[in-house]
């Protein structure tokens, strides 16, 4: 697109007279040239240069005090087409004078935040008797065999338990598989129970189900697919509460660092309680339980976006910042600090768990609410 083309479109945009066709070339032509100039400097250095950025960012105060709200609001993670085409306006028509001038390229300081990539498949396998197995570096195929049981590494984010004829005799062994920060992790337990383990979180289990029910214990958050046994219950238990079903799927939500423990229901039916079974709920599919230190109560859930995480991304409805830092900090493996007051805001959308940190926190910094300064793996969260 020629210089002169593009100011047309911008003018017509500003003036709310853009086609839908226009509005797409203009978000297009962002694309591309915020890509070409997000890592370089160009002098300003020519008293015409100068004016004209002037005036274009009074008129993006100008746009910005005309669209002022109130102070608590859901920001969506893409910024508003307005506030798209005036930044556009800076970008193009300053690289386009520094452009024809052949001006050098500065090099800026070292960008951190691209150096971090995002988590992926990491655990750890403790045995019960007291082998620890790295799944994230061993190859696929069987990987030891205790009492009646055998652990397999079926493919590079999955562990399979496959249990023989049950022993009846001597204490039950518990294995403990544990996904680090920046890890995920998928595990089939000996009665075909899936069960997929989120960043920061561990499933405590036994090789064999021998008694009258299966009892597991789970830190952080997991996800469950439960095989069906009518005559044996399956119970996840956390340090606040107790999930008794028999088949079903649901998610649990328990991380030590929230307010909250939330299970979601997907299908069938699951009873929540408290470990002095003073409080219980029981809960129907597309329904959750919350649990904090006052209360146990029952929500309409939005299931996707509980379970969004095992498909491999964030998804955000009306939720704070610090809970979405927190997510963020778990899976990239940061440590995130606050300056300021970030009271009222909070975030809505969803992105991809395969971009590195850089990537993320632009789509957070786009809804101009926050910004952040990242140094080796510390992130400062900025109004």
């Amino acid at each position: 697109m020629k210089k002169d083309q593009f100011r047309i479109l911008i003018d017509k945009y500003l003036q709310n007279q853009a086609t839908e066709d226009e509005v797409y070339l203009i978000d297009k032509y962002y694309d591309k040239l915020s890509g070409h100039t997000e890592n370089e400097a160009y002098p300003h250095d020519t008293v015409s240069e100068q004016a004209l950025l002037s005036k274009i960012n009074h008129e993006i105060d100008a746009i910005e005090e005309s669209k002022a709200s109130t102070q608590k609001q859901t920001v969506k993670l893409f910024p508003n087409w307005l506030k798209i085409a005036s930044v556009l306006a800076i970008i193009s028509l300053a690289y386009y004078f520094f452009q024809e001038k052949n001006l050098k390229v500065q090099q800026g300081a070292v960008d951190y935040a691209s150096k971090i990539l995002p988590g992926g498949n990491k655990a750890i396998l403790r045995l019960g008797n007291g082998k620890s197995i790295d799944l994230t570096a061993v190859k696929t195929g069987k990987l030891t065999a205790f009492g009646s049981s055998s652990a397999s590494k079926i493919q590079v984010d999955e562990v399979s338990f496959a249990d023989g004829i049950a022993e009846t005799s001597g204490p039950q062994q518990l294995n403990v598989i544990e996904v680090p920060v920046g890890g995920f992790f998928k595990v089939v337990l000996s009665d075909g129970t899936k069960v997929w383990l989120n960043s920061a979180s561990s499933l405590t289990f036994p090789s064999d189900f021998t008694g009258p029910q299966r009892n597991v214990k789970l830190k952080g958050e997991g996800y469950f697919e439960v095989a069906h046994q009518a005559q044996k219950p399956f119970i996840v238990e956390t340090n606040k509460q107790s999930v008794e079903v028999l088949g079903t799927h649901f998610n649990v939500n328990a991380y030590a660092d929230e307010d909250q423990v939330k299970t979601t229901l997907l299908s069938g039916s699951v009873k929540v309680r408290t470990p002095n079974k003073m409080q219980s709920a029981l809960l129907k599919p597309g329904e959750a339980a919350i649990l904090t230190d006052k209360s146990l109560s029952v929500h309409q859930a939005d299931v996707n976006q509980s379970i969004d995480w095992i498909n491999g991304r964030f998804n955000f409805s009306h939720t704070d910042v610090k809970s979405v830092l927190r997510k963020i900090a778990r899976w990239y493996d940061i440590e995130v600090s606050y300056e300021g007051d970030f009271t009222g805001v909070e975030f809505g959308g969803k992105i991809s768990k395969k971009k590195n940190l850089k990537e993320t926190l632009n789509m957070l910094s786009r809804t101009g609410d926050v910004k952040f300064k990242v140094t080796g793996r510390r992130v400062v969260v900025m109004p």
